[in-house]
């Protein structure tokens, strides 16, 4: 059975997410990873290595300022397992991005699947529309 809303988050998924932008602005990458990614997923979406490369893109683009969430996010749960797509919006030194976190909860808290960031808006829906 699969239930979906579109509202607010629960909490949990958004602590998930603070903790996330916390450690990503202060540059704990290695944290990032050892602490709010499943293993399983380390093999089946993003190596480790993919996520450090994106972490150091991003922080090449400048510090992050102005960082808001958007409204409307969602909420899935199918078979025990809750998805949760949270949307930002930031500006730095590179113009003003759209960020998609997909964080997913399988009983041990959420941790991130996805991020998705862009300029446009657009692309960011489309890189998280299938989660």
């Amino acid at each position: 059975m699969t239930v979906l809303s579109v509202s607010c988050t629960n909490g949990e998924d958004e602590k998930a997410a603070d903790q996330f932008h916390e450690k990503l602005d202060a540059g704990e990458y290695e944290w990032i990873v050892d602490n709010l990614v499943y293993p399983e997923d380390l093999v089946q979406y993003n190596t480790r290595a993919e996520w450090m490369a994106f972490f150091e893109l991003v922080q090449s683009w400048g510090p992050i300022i102005n960082r808001k969430a958007q409204w409307g996010f969602s909420t899935k749960v199918q078979n025990g397992v809750t998805t949760s797509r949270i949307g930002y919006e930031f500006d730095n030194d590179k113009g003003h991005f759209y960020e998609r976190l997909v964080l997913v909860d399988r009983g041990e808290g959420f941790k991130l699947l996805v991020i998705a960031i862009n300029t446009d808006e657009a692309t960011v829906e489309r890189q998280t529309a299938g989660f």
